[in-house]
């Protein structure tokens, strides 16, 4: 998924760029003589001119993430912002109609809150389905009081169990999602038997304007 999008000018003078630092450091210098010291010292990535693969200062054995406004830490690797310390996707799990019952059409066949503050500010990333027993269904995922979440729904072919070999879904632009607002499960067309639905949900990136 997109991450961090540099946009600002990078600086042709080394030795201008470099300067630029000393004086925002004169200035942070001033800033603490005149509100005392903090014991979190920060950075502002939109400001922080040409921060440099020497400044990386991180050495992190797995992938490298591409940061995001809620990550607790940022660092610059590769020409781009990079998060430390999560956040991870939430990733539902979803048993809609139990294994020994056919799967019956309509709307609202499950209903849920978006979450506690863990997932408050998330928006749909990835969903899929599939059923015990081979049938038709087009599914779609619904966000209640602002509309469908998928441009094109979740389909499972005749004679399929997933959505593996089916068309794939399409997830419309949307806002954030708050934790206090609910998700429902519409299965508009239905065949088979025990639907279950696995839904992703991630934090949007952060853009820089």
């Amino acid at each position: 998924m997109p991450g961090l999008e540099d946009k600002r000018p990078q600086p042709s003078n080394p030795e201008e760029a470099l300067r630029s630092r000393i004086r925002r450091l004169e200035r942070e210098i001033a800033q603490i003589r005149q509100t005392g010291p903090s014991y979190l010292q920060t950075i502002d990535v939109e400001e922080y001119i040409d921060p440099g693969q020497g400044e990386t200062h991180v050495n992190w054995p797995g992938m490298h993430m591409l940061a995001t406004e809620h990550h607790p830490v940022v660092y610059y690797h590769d020409q781009e912002w990079k998060g430390l310390g999560g956040p991870y996707p939430a990733v539902l799990f979803i048993k809609v109609v139990t294994d020994q019952k056919p799967v019956i059409a309509g709307d609202k066949r499950f209903q849920f809150k978006m979450g506690d503050y863990d997932m408050d500010g998330m928006e749909l990333i990835h969903c899929e389905a599939y059923v015990t027993t081979a049938g038709t269904n087009v599914i779609q995922i619904h966000r209640v009081d602002d509309g469908d979440l998928l441009s094109t729904p979740i389909h499972i072919n005749g004679g399929l169990n997933s959505t593996a070999s089916s068309p794939q879904p399409v997830i419309a632009p949307h806002s954030p999602i708050s934790s206090e607002e609910h998700i429902r499960i519409d299965v508009d067309t239905a065949g088979g038997m025990g639907l279950g639905v696995m839904l992703t949900f991630y934090f949007p990136p952060l853009v820089f304007p």
